[in-house]
């Protein structure tokens, strides 16, 4: 089902996106070259240049936050209503050392 909407959406975007990166090939790469003494085809590339910067930065931000929250988040949510815990870190008594030796323990539970 998903597949038939992606199939669609995609033959209709194809020349939207075609055009868009024409327009971005020409204005950022091209124009530049040619008109090499014109001051508004540099300064259009710089432009493109840092609004690519601050999009992907924006992109990435707001998606590492999106992931963080719904991974950690949710594994944290369900793990407080299971009693389960990942780390096994419960101080007793003054210390929170655990004795790890290697005499008293068989090479299968360290693993």
């Amino acid at each position: 089902m998903l597949g038939a909407v992606w199939a669609k959406t995609v033959e209709k975007a194809l020349p939207v996106i075609a055009a868009l990166f024409l327009v971005n090939l020409l204005g950022g790469l091209i124009f530049p070259k040619i008109f090499q003494k014109k001051q508004f085809f540099s300064d259009f590339h710089d432009g493109l240049h840092d609004f690519g910067k601050k999009a992907n930065f924006m992109i990435v931000s707001i998606a590492l936050v999106v992931v963080y929250t719904l991974g950690v988040g949710i594994t944290w949510f369900f793990s407080r209503i299971t009693g389960k815990s990942f780390l096994r870190i419960r101080p007793s008594g003054k210390s929170s050392w655990v004795d790890v030796s290697q005499k008293k323990r068989n090479f299968e539970e360290m693993f």
